[in-house]
């Protein structure tokens, strides 16, 4: 091969370097992409981290309010306040009142009903002759007993307690001379159906309930016999003495 032949092979070679780029610039669009991609992952992920941590730092909402009884307006005591959720599990420990009424408690956002002077074992119903109350004003699991705390927010909620009145009655079991142990009589609302308290019927027929101002049905429960309900006694600023209630045997 003589020198002209070497000289053109090498003008040519140059020609074709010249014409096409070194291949790591075909590479550099993916990588490009990649480092793109990889960034907006990496800024997602920081910024749902963010939104986590600004919501763990939302504290919880505190409720306050006053226990007062509806016929004296006096403050009300000892009286512990009980938040349940919309499927009746309890929220956190109850808020106790103090001398002057008050309480406080601590919920995290949220729908919840709230009740008064709960009934428990340290306080059954009567211990301090008030009644029970509920956010919506009557024993019902409704819309209008739904109050709705947001995070971090400070909401009041009061309570007015009515004072409860000693109800008595009898019950008539037919065809029988005594009432079978494990009878019970049951106070509901009349217009709702939810159930206020129940008592026992002792052997002779009778029975004794603590029920405040309304409008109730009692339902009779006796073994051996067809319930009875009576669908509506009024309660209204004293004792009542209910109608004596006559049960069937069930054959």
């Amino acid at each position: 091969m003589d020198t002209c032949q070497l000289t053109d092979i090498h003008q040519y070679a140059a020609t074709e370097r010249r014409r096409r780029p070194p291949q790591i610039i075909s590479l550099a669009a993916p990588w490009m992409a990649l480092v793109i991609a990889l960034t907006a992952c990496g800024r997602q992920g920081m910024e749902s981290q963010v939104s986590a941590t600004r919501a763990d730092r939302q504290g919880p909402s505190r409720v306050t309010g006053r226990v007062t009884a509806s016929d004296t307006s006096e403050p009300v005591p000892y009286v512990q306040v009980v938040f349940f959720d919309l499927e009746g599990n309890q929220v956190g420990p109850p808020g106790n009142t103090d001398l002057s009424g008050y309480y406080a408690v601590e919920l995290p956002p949220g729908r919840y009903h709230g009740v008064a002077n709960i009934v428990n074992p340290s306080h059954p119903l009567g211990w301090n002759g008030l009644s029970p109350a509920w956010t919506g004003g009557r024993p019902v699991k409704s819309a209008q007993g739904v109050i709705e705390v947001r995070a971090e927010e400070n909401k009041t909620i009061d309570f007015t307690l009515a004072r409860l009145r000693k109800c008595t009655g009898r019950v008539r079991a037919e065809g029988a001379s005594a009432i079978p142990p494990g009878s019970t009589l049951a106070v509901l609302d009349a217009a709702t159906g939810e159930h206020f308290a129940q008592v026992s019927i002792d052997t002779s027929g009778a029975y004794e309930i603590l029920v405040p101002d309304g409008e109730w049905s009692l339902a009779v429960t006796v073994p051996g016999f067809v319930q009875k309900t009576m669908s509506k006694v009024v309660v209204y600023g004293g004792p009542a003495n209910f109608p004596e209630q006559a049960v069937i045997p069930v054959y």
